[in-house]
């Protein structure tokens, strides 16, 4: 067991910088495991692995991901999304997310009916982007803050 999982055990909360390759790989694994007890994860690391251990986890309600991988990353955590029925609050401000990673997420909104706040301020998600985010909402009920604050969206986006 690494030394990162071993400090964690039992906790609800981590905020965490960057961390090694192998200690996120068992951060990933952990998250994965039934003893997992983290209700809230603030992290700077690998987002495809996080987003494949959020398809099982059931214990991660708030999730803030900071200098991730931008449209890449961000499609991998939709489509996790469409499985994850625990997170209630997504933070990624400032993760590069353009086009691509909105209309992503726009797709696993339809599904998903657990998210209540999604924080997209700080990306590039543009007037196309905000608008297949606000086309969700009408099959989204449970969403109740789209935060888009400076995500480089003109007149057509915010209508």
């Amino acid at each position: 067991m690494s030394e990162l999982v071993k400090a964690i055990e039992g906790k609800s909360t981590l905020s965490i910088g960057f961390i090694k390759p192998d200690e996120f790989g068992a951060l990933c694994e952990y998250l994965e495991s039934p003893e997992c007890s983290l209700t809230k994860l603030e992290v700077f690391g690998d987002i495809y692995a996080l987003a494949e251990s959020l398809k099982t986890n059931c214990t991660i309600r708030e999730l803030k991901l900071y200098g991730n991988n931008g449209n890449a990353g961000c499609i991998a955590l939709a489509e996790s999304l469409k499985t994850n029925n625990t997170l209630r609050e997504l933070y990624l401000g400032y993760n590069n997310i353009g086009v691509d990673g909105a209309n992503a997420l726009a797709e696993s909104l339809k599904i998903n009916k657990t998210l209540i706040y999604l924080g997209l301020g700080g990306n590039n998600i543009g007037d196309v982007g905000a608008i297949a985010l606000a086309e969700s909402l009408k099959t989204n009920h449970t969403l109740r803050i789209l935060d888009l604050y400076r995500s480089n969206m003109g007149c057509t986006g915010c209508i």
